[in-house]
Protein backbone atom coordinates (compact mmCIF):
# COMPACT_ATOMS: atom_id res chain seq x y z
CA UNK A 1 0.00 0.00 0.00
CA UNK A 2 1.29 3.40 -0.97
CA UNK A 3 1.99 5.39 2.21
CA UNK A 4 0.98 8.99 1.63
CA UNK A 5 2.82 10.29 4.70
CA UNK A 6 6.13 8.96 3.35
CA UNK A 7 5.52 10.72 0.05
CA UNK A 8 4.77 13.99 1.80
CA UNK A 9 7.94 13.64 3.86
CA UNK A 10 10.32 12.64 1.05
CA UNK A 11 9.10 14.70 -1.90
CA UNK A 12 9.61 18.38 -2.63
CA UNK A 13 7.20 20.10 -0.21
CA UNK A 14 7.75 23.05 2.06
CA UNK A 15 7.25 22.70 5.80
CA UNK A 16 3.97 24.62 5.61
CA UNK A 17 2.73 22.36 2.80
CA UNK A 18 3.72 19.19 4.69
CA UNK A 19 1.92 20.39 7.83
CA UNK A 20 -1.19 21.33 5.90
CA UNK A 21 -1.37 17.98 4.09
CA UNK A 22 -0.70 15.89 7.20
CA UNK A 23 -3.33 17.82 9.16
CA UNK A 24 -5.84 17.30 6.38
CA UNK A 25 -5.29 13.53 6.19
CA UNK A 26 -5.42 13.19 9.96
CA UNK A 27 -8.75 14.99 10.02
CA UNK A 28 -10.09 13.09 6.99
CA UNK A 29 -8.72 9.50 7.14
CA UNK A 30 -11.18 8.29 4.49
CA UNK A 31 -9.69 10.78 2.05
CA UNK A 32 -6.20 9.49 2.83
CA UNK A 33 -7.19 5.94 1.82
CA UNK A 34 -8.71 7.23 -1.40
CA UNK A 35 -5.63 9.31 -2.27
CA UNK A 36 -3.24 6.44 -1.48
CA UNK A 37 -5.02 4.17 -3.98
CA UNK A 38 -4.69 6.82 -6.68
CA UNK A 39 -1.09 7.80 -5.95
CA UNK A 40 0.11 4.19 -6.01
CA UNK A 41 -0.02 4.36 -9.84
CA UNK A 42 1.74 7.76 -10.13
CA UNK A 43 5.36 8.75 -10.59
CA UNK A 44 6.95 11.00 -8.00
CA UNK A 45 6.53 14.11 -10.12
CA UNK A 46 2.86 13.34 -10.66
CA UNK A 47 2.43 12.70 -6.93
CA UNK A 48 3.79 16.16 -6.15
CA UNK A 49 1.45 17.77 -8.68
CA UNK A 50 -1.52 15.83 -7.36
CA UNK A 51 -0.84 16.66 -3.73
CA UNK A 52 -0.22 20.34 -4.50
CA UNK A 53 -3.58 20.45 -6.24
CA UNK A 54 -4.98 18.81 -3.16
CA UNK A 55 -3.39 21.57 -1.07
CA UNK A 56 -5.48 24.12 -2.95
CA UNK A 57 -8.57 22.14 -2.06
CA UNK A 58 -7.39 21.99 1.55
CA UNK A 59 -7.00 25.77 1.55
CA UNK A 60 -10.50 26.13 0.16
CA UNK A 61 -11.86 23.78 2.80
CA UNK A 62 -10.11 25.85 5.48
CA UNK A 63 -11.54 29.01 3.97
CA UNK A 64 -15.00 27.51 3.98
CA UNK A 65 -14.51 26.51 7.61
CA UNK A 66 -13.47 30.05 8.49
CA UNK A 67 -16.46 31.41 6.61
CA UNK A 68 -18.73 29.06 8.53
CA UNK A 69 -17.20 30.19 11.80
CA UNK A 70 -17.71 33.82 10.82
CA UNK A 71 -21.27 33.07 9.76
CA UNK A 72 -21.91 31.32 13.07
CA UNK A 73 -20.56 34.32 14.95
CA UNK A 74 -22.63 36.65 12.80
CA UNK A 75 -25.71 34.54 13.45
CA UNK A 76 -24.98 34.63 17.18
CA UNK A 77 -24.53 38.41 17.00
CA UNK A 78 -27.81 38.82 15.12
CA UNK A 79 -29.56 36.60 17.66
CA UNK A 80 -28.30 38.83 20.46
CA UNK A 81 -29.52 41.90 18.62
CA UNK A 82 -32.91 40.26 18.12
CA UNK A 83 -33.01 39.33 21.80
CA UNK A 84 -32.23 42.93 22.76
CA UNK A 85 -34.98 44.18 20.46
CA UNK A 86 -37.48 41.76 21.97
CA UNK A 87 -36.41 42.77 25.48
CA UNK A 88 -36.84 46.41 24.50
CA UNK A 89 -40.36 45.67 23.30
CA UNK A 90 -41.16 44.10 26.66
CA UNK A 91 -40.13 47.27 28.48
CA UNK A 92 -42.77 49.80 29.44
CA UNK A 93 -42.15 53.54 29.46
CA UNK A 94 -43.55 55.68 32.26
CA UNK A 95 -45.08 57.94 29.64
CA UNK A 96 -47.03 55.07 28.06
CA UNK A 97 -48.24 53.14 31.13
CA UNK A 98 -51.79 52.03 30.44
CA UNK A 99 -54.52 50.83 32.78
CA UNK A 100 -53.45 47.20 32.43
CA UNK A 101 -49.82 48.03 33.29
CA UNK A 102 -50.86 50.14 36.25
CA UNK A 103 -53.20 47.51 37.68
CA UNK A 104 -50.49 44.87 37.25
CA UNK A 105 -48.07 47.15 39.11
CA UNK A 106 -50.50 47.68 42.02
CA UNK A 107 -51.17 43.96 42.27
CA UNK A 108 -47.45 43.21 42.20
CA UNK A 109 -46.64 45.48 45.16
CA UNK A 110 -49.96 44.71 46.91
CA UNK A 111 -50.66 48.37 47.70
CA UNK A 112 -54.08 50.03 47.54
CA UNK A 113 -54.90 53.55 46.40
CA UNK A 114 -56.43 55.76 49.07
CA UNK A 115 -57.68 59.31 48.39
CA UNK A 116 -57.83 61.87 51.19
CA UNK A 117 -59.04 65.45 51.41
CA UNK A 118 -57.04 68.38 52.67
CA UNK A 119 -59.03 70.10 55.41
CA UNK A 120 -56.44 72.56 56.66
CA UNK A 121 -56.45 76.33 56.28
CA UNK A 122 -55.44 78.02 53.03
CA UNK A 123 -53.24 81.13 52.84
CA UNK A 124 -55.04 84.38 52.09
CA UNK A 125 -52.63 85.11 49.29
CA UNK A 126 -51.86 82.70 46.47
CA UNK A 127 -48.93 82.75 44.07
CA UNK A 128 -49.36 83.35 40.37
CA UNK A 129 -49.86 80.10 38.44
CA UNK A 130 -47.21 79.33 35.85
CA UNK A 131 -47.94 81.06 32.56
CA UNK A 132 -47.46 78.57 29.76
CA UNK A 133 -45.95 80.14 26.65
CA UNK A 134 -45.78 79.11 23.00
CA UNK A 135 -42.90 76.70 23.56
CA UNK A 136 -43.74 73.00 23.67
CA UNK A 137 -43.72 71.29 27.05
CA UNK A 138 -40.32 69.62 26.46
CA UNK A 139 -38.65 72.59 24.80
CA UNK A 140 -35.41 73.50 26.66
CA UNK A 141 -36.60 77.09 27.07
CA UNK A 142 -39.91 75.96 28.56
CA UNK A 143 -38.16 73.57 30.92
CA UNK A 144 -35.81 76.32 32.08
CA UNK A 145 -38.66 78.76 32.70
CA UNK A 146 -40.49 76.11 34.73
CA UNK A 147 -37.34 75.38 36.72
CA UNK A 148 -36.97 79.07 37.53
CA UNK A 149 -40.64 79.28 38.54
CA UNK A 150 -40.47 76.27 40.85
CA UNK A 151 -37.24 77.35 42.52
CA UNK A 152 -38.52 80.90 42.97
CA UNK A 153 -41.64 79.80 44.84
CA UNK A 154 -40.50 76.46 46.22
CA UNK A 155 -36.91 76.83 47.35
CA UNK A 156 -37.55 79.38 50.18
CA UNK A 157 -39.62 76.75 52.02
CA UNK A 158 -37.24 73.84 51.43
CA UNK A 159 -34.42 72.80 53.75
CA UNK A 160 -31.13 74.59 53.21
CA UNK A 161 -29.29 73.68 49.98
CA UNK A 162 -32.31 71.85 48.52
CA UNK A 163 -33.28 72.73 44.95
CA UNK A 164 -35.70 71.75 42.23
CA UNK A 165 -33.50 70.08 39.61
CA UNK A 166 -34.46 69.73 35.94
CA UNK A 167 -33.88 66.15 34.76
CA UNK A 168 -36.36 66.08 31.87
CA UNK A 169 -33.57 65.22 29.43
CA UNK A 170 -32.21 62.37 31.58
CA UNK A 171 -34.34 59.80 29.77
CA UNK A 172 -33.05 56.82 31.78
CA UNK A 173 -33.08 58.45 35.23
CA UNK A 174 -35.68 56.02 36.63
CA UNK A 175 -34.92 52.93 34.52
CA UNK A 176 -35.45 49.69 36.45
CA UNK A 177 -34.55 46.54 34.51
CA UNK A 178 -33.82 44.19 37.40
CA UNK A 179 -36.31 41.34 37.50
CA UNK A 180 -36.86 41.63 41.25
CA UNK A 181 -38.19 45.18 41.41
CA UNK A 182 -41.39 46.88 42.57
CA UNK A 183 -42.71 46.40 39.04
CA UNK A 184 -44.02 43.29 37.34
CA UNK A 185 -42.34 44.47 34.13
CA UNK A 186 -39.15 46.23 33.11
CA UNK A 187 -39.69 49.96 33.02
CA UNK A 188 -37.77 52.87 31.54
CA UNK A 189 -37.85 56.63 31.47
CA UNK A 190 -37.56 59.48 33.89
CA UNK A 191 -39.47 62.39 35.31
CA UNK A 192 -39.39 66.15 34.75
CA UNK A 193 -38.00 67.55 38.00
CA UNK A 194 -36.77 66.25 41.34
CA UNK A 195 -36.32 67.89 44.71
CA UNK A 196 -32.81 67.06 45.83
CA UNK A 197 -30.01 68.40 48.00
CA UNK A 198 -27.37 70.26 45.99
CA UNK A 199 -24.50 68.02 47.14
CA UNK A 200 -26.05 65.05 45.33
CA UNK A 201 -26.16 67.05 42.10
CA UNK A 202 -22.56 68.23 42.55
CA UNK A 203 -21.40 64.63 42.95
CA UNK A 204 -23.46 63.42 39.96
CA UNK A 205 -25.67 61.15 42.08
CA UNK A 206 -28.96 63.07 42.06
CA UNK A 207 -30.88 59.79 41.93
CA UNK A 208 -29.54 58.72 45.33
CA UNK A 209 -30.79 61.91 47.01
CA UNK A 210 -34.16 62.37 45.33
CA UNK A 211 -36.78 63.53 47.85
CA UNK A 212 -39.66 64.22 45.47
CA UNK A 213 -40.52 63.73 41.81
CA UNK A 214 -42.44 66.43 39.94
CA UNK A 215 -44.18 65.34 36.77
CA UNK A 216 -46.05 67.53 34.29
CA UNK A 217 -49.28 66.09 32.93
CA UNK A 218 -48.24 62.41 32.92
CA UNK A 219 -47.98 59.29 35.10
CA UNK A 220 -46.57 60.17 38.53
CA UNK A 221 -47.35 57.28 40.90
CA UNK A 222 -45.07 54.78 39.15
CA UNK A 223 -42.27 57.34 38.99
CA UNK A 224 -42.65 58.07 42.70
CA UNK A 225 -42.40 54.35 43.57
CA UNK A 226 -39.41 53.89 41.25
CA UNK A 227 -37.59 56.86 42.77
CA UNK A 228 -38.33 55.55 46.27
CA UNK A 229 -36.88 52.17 45.26
CA UNK A 230 -33.73 53.73 43.80
CA UNK A 231 -33.02 56.48 46.29
CA UNK A 232 -31.15 56.24 49.58
CA UNK A 233 -32.47 54.20 52.50
CA UNK A 234 -33.38 57.14 54.72
CA UNK A 235 -35.41 59.01 52.08
CA UNK A 236 -39.16 58.54 51.60
CA UNK A 237 -40.13 60.00 48.24
CA UNK A 238 -43.25 62.05 47.51
CA UNK A 239 -44.69 62.22 43.99
CA UNK A 240 -46.24 65.33 42.43
CA UNK A 241 -48.37 65.54 39.30
CA UNK A 242 -49.21 69.09 38.27
CA UNK A 243 -50.05 71.47 35.45
CA UNK A 244 -48.45 74.28 37.52
CA UNK A 245 -51.82 75.99 37.72
CA UNK A 246 -54.82 74.68 39.64
CA UNK A 247 -54.06 70.97 39.47
CA UNK A 248 -51.69 69.58 42.07
CA UNK A 249 -51.89 65.86 42.88
CA UNK A 250 -49.61 64.61 45.66
CA UNK A 251 -48.76 60.93 46.27
CA UNK A 252 -46.90 59.13 49.04
CA UNK A 253 -46.62 55.67 50.60
CA UNK A 254 -48.22 55.08 53.97
CA UNK A 255 -48.17 52.25 56.49
CA UNK A 256 -50.84 49.68 55.84
CA UNK A 257 -49.71 49.26 52.22
CA UNK A 258 -51.49 52.35 50.95
CA UNK A 259 -50.63 54.81 48.21
CA UNK A 260 -52.09 58.06 49.50
CA UNK A 261 -53.39 60.75 47.14
CA UNK A 262 -54.58 64.30 47.72
CA UNK A 263 -55.63 66.93 45.19
CA UNK A 264 -55.02 70.64 45.71
CA UNK A 265 -55.86 73.65 43.57
CA UNK A 266 -54.03 76.29 45.61
CA UNK A 267 -50.48 76.68 44.25
CA UNK A 268 -48.96 78.24 47.35
CA UNK A 269 -50.49 75.67 49.69
CA UNK A 270 -49.45 72.79 47.45
CA UNK A 271 -45.83 73.94 47.47
CA UNK A 272 -45.99 74.51 51.24
CA UNK A 273 -47.30 70.98 51.85
CA UNK A 274 -44.63 69.42 49.60
CA UNK A 275 -41.95 71.37 51.48
CA UNK A 276 -43.26 70.22 54.86
CA UNK A 277 -43.36 66.61 53.72
CA UNK A 278 -39.79 66.82 52.42
CA UNK A 279 -38.75 68.23 55.80
CA UNK A 280 -40.59 65.35 57.52
CA UNK A 281 -42.93 67.80 59.26
CA UNK A 282 -46.56 67.21 60.17
CA UNK A 283 -49.06 68.77 57.77
CA UNK A 284 -52.17 70.16 59.50
CA UNK A 285 -55.26 69.14 57.58
CA UNK A 286 -53.81 65.92 56.17
CA UNK A 287 -54.54 62.53 57.80
CA UNK A 288 -51.66 61.31 59.95
CA UNK A 289 -49.90 57.99 59.72
CA UNK A 290 -46.37 56.81 59.19
CA UNK A 291 -44.89 57.34 55.74
CA UNK A 292 -42.92 54.34 54.53
CA UNK A 293 -40.64 53.21 51.73
CA UNK A 294 -41.83 50.68 49.18
CA UNK A 295 -40.11 47.78 50.98
CA UNK A 296 -40.47 48.87 54.64
CA UNK A 297 -42.95 46.12 55.58
CA UNK A 298 -40.92 43.27 54.11
CA UNK A 299 -39.00 42.19 57.22
CA UNK A 300 -40.95 41.54 60.41
CA UNK A 301 -38.63 39.28 62.39
CA UNK A 302 -36.75 40.89 65.27
CA UNK A 303 -33.40 39.72 66.57
CA UNK A 304 -30.13 41.03 67.93
CA UNK A 305 -28.38 41.07 64.58
CA UNK A 306 -27.72 44.53 63.19
CA UNK A 307 -29.81 45.23 60.06
CA UNK A 308 -27.97 45.07 56.77
CA UNK A 309 -28.99 48.66 56.06
CA UNK A 310 -26.51 49.80 58.74
CA UNK A 311 -23.68 48.72 56.44
CA UNK A 312 -24.92 50.27 53.19
CA UNK A 313 -22.12 52.83 53.14
CA UNK A 314 -19.60 50.00 52.91
CA UNK A 315 -21.40 48.10 50.14
CA UNK A 316 -21.44 48.46 46.38
CA UNK A 317 -24.45 50.07 44.72
CA UNK A 318 -25.20 46.78 42.94
CA UNK A 319 -25.34 44.84 46.22
CA UNK A 320 -27.56 47.48 47.84
CA UNK A 321 -29.94 47.34 44.87
CA UNK A 322 -30.13 43.55 45.08
CA UNK A 323 -30.81 43.73 48.81
CA UNK A 324 -33.63 46.23 48.30
CA UNK A 325 -35.09 44.06 45.55
CA UNK A 326 -35.00 41.03 47.84
CA UNK A 327 -36.96 42.93 50.47
CA UNK A 328 -39.64 43.73 47.93
CA UNK A 329 -39.82 40.06 46.89
CA UNK A 330 -40.19 39.02 50.54
CA UNK A 331 -42.98 41.54 50.99
CA UNK A 332 -44.88 39.98 48.11
CA UNK A 333 -44.01 36.40 49.06
CA UNK A 334 -45.51 36.84 52.54
CA UNK A 335 -48.86 37.88 51.10
CA UNK A 336 -51.34 34.96 50.86
CA UNK A 337 -52.55 36.24 47.50
CA UNK A 338 -49.23 35.20 45.92
CA UNK A 339 -48.62 31.96 47.83
CA UNK A 340 -49.51 29.74 44.87
CA UNK A 341 -47.33 31.78 42.54
CA UNK A 342 -44.24 31.50 44.71
CA UNK A 343 -44.74 27.82 45.51
CA UNK A 344 -43.87 27.06 41.87
CA UNK A 345 -41.62 30.02 41.26
CA UNK A 346 -38.01 29.88 40.19
CA UNK A 347 -37.38 32.83 42.49
CA UNK A 348 -36.11 31.26 45.69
Amino acid sequence: MYIVYEAIKSLNFTKEERNALCTFFINYPDKRTEVELILSTYEDEEVVTCLKNLLKSVAQISSFAEINVRMDKQQEFMSKIYQCIMEEKKMVAYSTINKENFNSFLKHINFNLSAVEFTGPLPKNNIEPYKWNDYTENDPNQLEFISQYLNQHFKPNLPKDYVVFNIANHKSFLDITTENSPFSFKIKGGTDYVVVEQKYIDNLIAKAGTQATIELKKQAIAEMVAADFLTNEEIKVIGVLTDLNERWHLFWLKEGKKIMMVKLSHCKKALDIISRIVKMMRVPGLPGGQRIKIYDNSYTQVDDIAPLEDFYEEMSKEYILRHKARKVIDLIRNNPLFSDVFSNSVIK
